[in-house]
């Protein structure tokens, strides 16, 4: 990397949307920038420019508003994705909102279901995202966790 500027190693692109000025980096960047094309529907890095409000979600279970954990690894997905969501619409935001995720599963059996589950939740959006297997979650019957960053026009 040595000589190379960061517009040469990065290339940068931003979400437009009402109440996000969010700007992605390392989105499309090639082997031939130093850093390997994402290899799915995320972003390498998001920046949150100043003055922007943002919103840490506590790591959010596969559980209804009921207080019904399904057995289902895939359901479990879906509410865990579901709570994020309805966290970020009581703040006026949505998924394009979202700057980064960490996805915590139990048992790489289980990792098809979850990212099914977060492409049918998040669509498009693509926030900086980690995914993480673990052998256990605090209760054993949850097998996935997903905690959230956001951020928004003030």
């Amino acid at each position: 990397m040595a000589g190379n500027s960061a517009s040469e190693i990065t290339r940068s692109c931003t979400i437009e949307r009402e109440n996000t000025a969010l700007v992605q980096l390392f989105s499309t960047a090639g082997a031939s920038d130093g850093v390997s094309p994402p290899l799915s529907n995320y972003s390498h890095g998001v920046v949150v420019p100043g003055g922007m409000k943002q919103l840490h979600i506590s790591g959010q279970i596969g559980i209804t508003p009921e207080g019904t954990i399904p057995d289902d690894v895939g359901e479990q997905a879906d509410w865990c994705f579901a709570n994020v969501l309805a966290i970020l619409a009581a703040e006026g935001m949505a998924a394009d909102n979202l700057v980064s995720l960490t996805t915590y599963v139990v048992g790489e059996d289980n990792l098809a279901a979850v990212r099914q589950a977060r492409q049918q939740a998040l669509g498009e959006a693509a926030p900086a995202s980690t995914l993480i297997f673990v052998s256990a979650l605090a209760t054993p019957v949850l097998k996935v966790e997903v905690q959230a960053i956001a951020a928004s026009v003030v």
